[in-house]
């Protein structure tokens, strides 16, 4: 079963790792760049299915700490399998959202 989990753990510490240092925030660094609200509004619809998709990451696997305990965990691999997937969508997800961000013209 740990070998199993060793790859959805590595996934998960690669995109928290792409999320942890990744670009952040809306406003800028300073009171002259402004963001046109369009642009904002494309960052917010990034950021609000990259919830839902984490949202839904949150809910495939819950079933999995129930499952590791039925003898031979049986359902363990399916949960894994469709976790690494979700995973790999919110990785190209976030990774959308950073070419919008650096898409977006400042003046």
């Amino acid at each position: 079963m740990l070998n199993d989990l060793a790859p959805l753990l590595a996934d998960l510490e690669r995109l928290e790792g792409e999320i942890r240092h990744g670009e952040q925030g809306y406003t800028g660094i300073s009171p002259t760049v402004r963001i046109n609200p369009s642009d904002l509004d494309r960052l917010y619809q990034y950021d609000f299915g990259f919830a839902q998709a984490g949202d839904q990451l949150a809910q495939t696997v819950a079933p999995l700490p129930t499952a590791a305990m039925t003898p031979g965990a049986p359902g363990v691999a399916a949960i894994v399998g469709t976790a690494r997937t979700e995973v790999a969508q919110l990785e190209a997800a976030f990774k959308a959202r950073l070419q919008a961000v650096e898409g977006i013209r400042v003046g």
